[in-house]
């Protein structure tokens, strides 16, 4: 199994995982010290990090069944990239 794929399926399911606890974070503790424009803009940036770990982990399943195809590596990439500087950046905004 290449790098790749091993390293995209393991980041993707964290990053899920991550998603989940953001979320609820932003439900339960953040809604009374955050804005209702922060509190929208938080849980875009946990829709958005969702969508694209699911995107990730659909990456490492293609690079596995089509073998090492180098576009789905710099894809992949590029996501991971997306997510960090997106949802990170919309959740630093936020609080």
């Amino acid at each position: 199994m290449l790098f790749e794929t091993k390293f995209f399926l393991i980041v993707g399911a964290i990053l899920l995982a991550a998603g989940v606890q953001l979320g609820a974070l932003g439900a339960h503790a953040l809604t009374q010290s955050l804005s209702a424009s922060a509190l929208q803009g938080w849980n875009f940036a946990v829709q958005f990090q969702f969508y694209h770990a699911l995107g990730l982990i659909l990456i490492g399943i293609l690079l596995q069944l089509l073998g090492n195809k180098t576009p789905l590596k710099w894809a992949g990439w590029i996501m991971l990239a997306g997510i960090f500087l997106f949802s990170g950046s919309i959740y630093v905004t936020a609080l």
